[in-house]
């Protein structure tokens, strides 16, 4: 038996949801070469990115072909973030220079750049083929209003709403508390994923709560910047250290130890990056900053 679909109201909410967030993908990559602007590209992944997160939420059985959609936008982010984090990497790299002490760290700057450089031209120039493989305007099936099929969900759409954001609150409680008392870069970064599947959930949600979500999800917002920029660091201080070891096999002792000034600048910058993330973690600790929201939004206490 088929499993009942949300209340009717939260059903016609997240298709509008779709309805804009498809419009919106489709403008941003219409444009012949759109990918050769950094910020559409940008923009263009910002916009997958918050598809994905309706169709996360939408009743599957209401979607033909939907989990084909969500490889494809899946695949899409993953290559336009490839090149995002090339991009950052860039910038980070560039702007280390004059907090270099000498010739050494220079040598060894520019070579990293080199090999960024290399890698950033090799994923631009195969990105067009591989987006026009994905077949990204097919996602525009999914525009036509569904007839939803009976029965719909007894509960009501604020009390639906809630029960859709609960995985990533649970999530985010799992692992927050652990990360305050002690730094994993990729538990972090996978904190960070959680934090922004919570802030587009509430993105698309807000219009069916009594209060708005608007300092929520400002709050949401840092923590994942702050989580962001801590993951660019760690990410490129840890392809610089896999590196490093293959400069040390190769006897490349001037270009080795300029590298090592380089990491300690980016191992400088992460920890202080972790701590701004300690500043602000206790905002979502658990359980008060789940309790908290729920008030926020105006929800009663029939529907925890």
């Amino acid at each position: 038996m088929m499993e009942p679909m949300h209340p009717l109201p939260l059903s016609i909410l997240l298709h509008q949801a779709l309805e804009l967030r498809v419009g919106r993908l489709m403008e941003l990559t219409s444009p012949e070469a759109w990918w050769e602007d950094v910020e559409a590209l940008h923009q263009a992944r910002v916009a997958a990115r918050r598809l994905r997160a309706v169709l996360r939420l939408v009743d599957p059985e209401a979607y033909p072909g939907l989990k084909r959609h969500q490889k494809r936008l899946e695949r899409f982010t993953e290559l336009l973030g490839e090149i995002r984090e090339l991009d950052v990497h860039n910038q980070i790299l560039e702007e280390l220079g004059p907090e270099l002490p000498g010739p050494h760290g220079w040598a060894a700057l520019e070579h990293a750049l080199e090999l960024v450089e290399a890698r950033r031209r090799r994923a631009r120039k195969r990105l067009p083929s591989l987006v026009q493989e994905l077949e990204l305007g097919k996602v525009a099936s999914l525009l036509p209003s569904p007839e939803w099929p009976y029965p719909f969900h007894a509960q009501e759409a604020p009390e639906a709403a809630w029960a859709l954001m609960a995985p990533h609150l649970e999530a985010i409680a799992a692992l927050l508390p652990e990360q305050q008392r002690e730094e994993d870069p990729t538990a972090l970064h996978q904190l960070r994923i959680y934090t922004k599947k919570l802030r587009y959930t509430l993105e698309i949600l807000a219009p069916i709560f009594a209060n708005q979500p608007q300092s929520p999800l400002k709050e949401l917002r840092a923590l994942q910047t702050v989580l962001g920029d801590h993951h660019d660091y760690a990410a490129l201080e840890s392809g610089l250290q896999e590196l490093l070891e293959g400069l040390e096999l190769r006897s490349r002792r001037v270009l080795a130890e300029g590298l090592q000034e380089i990491l300690l600048h980016l191992s400088l910058e992460r920890a202080t990056q972790y701590d701004r993330f300690r500043e602000i973690a206790d905002l979502f600790a658990p359980p008060g900053f789940t309790r908290e929201l729920h008030n926020r939004l105006g929800l009663s206490e029939t529907q925890a």
